[in-house]
């Protein structure tokens, strides 16, 4: 059972657009959950993800969870890498169309922003892009995570050179969104260091179940303790952080239709 922020029971609405299945991966000894997000909605209207910035180009102060609950939005995830001291966002951020923050990515890593058009299709853009261009050329929202990892159903290193990082080889929770040929979206988040006996992934791992579940596009957001999943009061994988999870300055969120809005606004 899912509850709206009033502890009412959901029914109908989002959760007639959506599915959702847990799963185990075998071949990597990771749990994760994913969550279909249906673009063409059952009642003929279509649904699109955001960009959420609520404190614009500041610093972070609620996780995903306490964002959720104070916002009301039905369904919510971290997205983009931040300054672990500042807590601000690293890189470009587009919010509703607004230029937030028209920066690069400063870990120099190369990092490539996620971008949301218009008609709620997702891509990416080059490290070096300028959220001004992007804006004026119909993205409707950007925030840099890491990269794409699934492009037209091939991994991305095929086609593009990917951020020089690290982590990629390491065993850790990934939060991934991505869509499918039709335009449908998923929300795949895995555990990962031993947390609910599950080791994580790999970029590699990540990348063979994004293939295997049929992904055309798939982006890797940020992830490690940040990796936070909410549909209605429900937590979709563990805490990590404190008692909420881990602050964070971005969220994608979905409230169920093509329009976003700023809440108390």
């Amino acid at each position: 059972m899912f509850y709206d922020i009033n502890g009412t029971p959901l029914t109908g609405g989002f959760l007639d657009n959506i599915d959702v299945d847990y799963e185990f991966d075998s071949a990597s000894n990771a749990n994760y959950t994913i969550i279909r997000i249906y673009k063409n909605k059952i009642d003929g209207e279509k649904q699109f993800p955001f960009v959420y910035a609520p404190n614009g180009s500041g610093a972070g102060t609620q996780s995903t969870y306490d964002m959720a609950h104070r916002d009301g939005f039905p369904f919510a995830i971290n997205a983009g890498t931040f300054n672990v001291t500042t807590i601000k966002p690293n890189g470009i951020v587009i919010q509703n169309s607004n230029v937030i923050q028209n920066e690069v990515d400063s870990t120099g890593h190369g990092r490539m922003p996620l971008t949301i058009d218009s008609n709620g299709d997702l891509s990416y853009a080059a490290a070096d892009a300028d959220a001004n261009t992007l804006a004026n050329d119909g993205i409707v929202s950007a925030v840099v995570g890491f990269c794409p990892i699934i492009i037209n159903y091939e991994n991305a290193e095929n086609i593009i050179t990917l951020p020089d990082e690290t982590t990629w080889t390491a065993n850790a929770q990934r939060q991934i969104i991505g869509q499918f040929g039709n335009g449908d979206y998923a929300v795949i988040t895995c555990e990962g260091r031993s947390f609910d006996n599950s080791d994580g992934w790999t970029l590699a791992e990540a990348q063979s179940v994004c293939k295997k579940v049929g992904l055309k596009f798939a982006y890797n957001l940020d992830g490690g303790g940040s990796t936070e999943t909410m549909l209605g009061l429900k937590h979709f994988n563990t805490i990590y952080d404190n008692t909420t999870g881990r602050i964070v300055p971005t969220f994608i969120v979905f409230n169920g239709t093509t329009r976003f809005f700023v809440p108390n606004s």
